[in-house]
C-alpha cells in the first residue's frame, strides 16, 4: 500500500485511512475503526504496534513504523509542495516542532524556551498574546491559555497541565488512553515509576493517594480478570485486573473491598464503581495502579493517568453498589 503523505495527529483523509487499515491488518485494534481521522484512537494503536515490533514508542508515524506496516511513501512531505510564486513563505510559527516532557511544561513566572513553545502554538491556534512571543509566562500568557482552554472545553485554570498540553500537541500522547480516571477525588499522585521498593523490587505503578473508602472506577470498558483476595503474604492485598478487548490490562491493588458483583469474568463499563480505596497489603490508603499495554510488561502509568487527572473531582460519578 502507498501513502501520498505521512499523516500527522489531527490529520484526516485517505492517508489516515490507509494507515488505520494497515494497523488492523497487522492485528491491532483501532478504536472507532477506519474513520480516516488521526485522533487519540489511532495514536494509541500506533503506540501499541510500535511496542509490539520493538520500535521506539512515539505514537507518531516514524519512517521505521511506516516500513513495519508494509507501507510505502510516494512523497515524504506532509504538506503540498510550495507553489512557484513570489509570495513569501508562511511564517514558521504555524508549526510547533518541539515536544516537551511533562516535567518541562512551563508555569506562571517562568522565563524560558518552554514558555516560548507554548506561546508559539497558542498564536498559531489563533489566540492573541499581548506582548507577543517573549518567553515570559505572565498574565498575558495566562489569559491566552484560559482562552484556549475555554475553546477546547477544558478546565479553565490558566495553567498548562497535561490535558492542555495534549490539546496543544506539544507533548507526546500516552501509550494507553484511559476513558475514566480510576479514583474519586480528592486525591494526589506523583511519578514514582521504577522507584526502589525493598531490596530487589522496583515500583511498576503509580500510587494514587486517597482516603480509605473513596470510590474506584473502571478506567475503561473491559472484563475483570484475575482477582486476588487479601491474605498473609499478599503484598497487593485485595487486587484485580481490568482487561480491555485488545489484551491491555490495568492492575488495581490495596483495595478495601470489591463492589457488589465484581468477580472474575464480570463485564464492566468505563466509570463503573468496582471497589473502594483501601490499605490491604500496605500501610497507608492508596490505589496502586499499573498499565500493561497488550497484556505485556508494565509501562510508566504516570502520563497515562495524568492525561485524565480528576483528583479534584469529589462528586461520585455514579451511585455505588458496594
Amino acid at each position: 500500500m502507498f501513502l501520498k503523505v505521512i499523516p500527522k495527529r489531527g490529520g484526516k483523509g485517505k492517508s489516515v485511512l490507509t494507515v488505520q487499515t494497515a494497523l488492523i491488518t497487522a492485528g491491532v485494534t483501532v478504536r472507532g475503526g477506519t474513520d480516516g481521522v488521526f485522533g487519540s484512537s489511532t495514536a494509541e494503536a500506533i503506540s501499541f504496534f510500535q511496542k509490539s515490533k520493538g520500535l521506539t514508542v512515539t505514537s507518531t508515524l516514524t519512517p521505521d513504523t511506516v516500513s513495519a506496516l508494509g507501507l510505502s511513501v510516494t512523497t515524504t512531505s506532509t504538506v503540498a509542495p510550495a507553489a512557484t510564486t513570489t509570495v513569501a513563505p508562511a511564517a514558521t510559527t504555524t508549526v510547533a516542532p518541539v515536544l516537551l516532557s511533562i516535567e518541562s511544561l512551563p508555569k506562571r513566572g517562568d522565563k524560558n524556551d518552554a514558555t516560548r513553545v507554548i506561546q508559539t502554538v497558542l498564536v498559531a491556534a489563533g489566540i492573541e498574546i499581548k506582548g507577543g512571543i517573549d518567553g515570559v509566562f505572565g498574565i498575558a500568557t495566562t489569559i491566552a491559555v484560559q482562552k484556549f482552554q475555554t475553546a477546547q472545553n477544558l478546565s479553565v485554570t490558566g495553567r498548562v497541565d497535561y490535558a492542555t498540553a495534549l490539546k496543544l500537541n506539544i507533548v507526546s500522547p500516552p501509550v494507553v488512553l484511559l476513558d475514566v480516571f480510576p479514583v474519586q477525588g480528592l486525591c494526589s499522585f506523583v511519578d514514582t515509576w521504577q522507584a526502589p521498593r525493598g531490596s530487589n523490587r522496583q515500583h511498576l505503578g503509580v500510587d494514587i493517594i486517597a482516603p480509605q473508602g473513596q470510590l474506584l472506577y473502571a478506567a475503561s470498558d473491559g472484563v475483570i480478570g484475575k482477582v486476588t483476595q487479601d491474605g498473609p503474604g499478599k503484598i497487593s492485598g485485595n487486587a484485580l485486573r481490568l482487561v480491555k478487548a485488545d489484551g491491555t490490562y490495568f492492575f488495581y491493588a490495596h483495595m478495601k473491598s470489591f463492589a457488589q458483583g465484581i468477580v472474575e469474568g464480570s463485564v464492566v463499563k468505563a466509570g463503573q464503581v468496582i471497589g473502594l480505596v483501601g490499605m490491604t497489603g500496605t500501610g497507608s490508603p492508596h490505589l496502586h495502579f499499573e498499565v500493561h499495554p497488550g497484556g505485556g510488561e508494565a509501562v510508566n502509568p504516570y502520563p497515562v493517568v495524568k492525561a485524565v487527572d480528576a483528583c479534584s473531582v469529589t462528586t461520585p460519578r455514579v451511585v455505588p453498589t458496594i
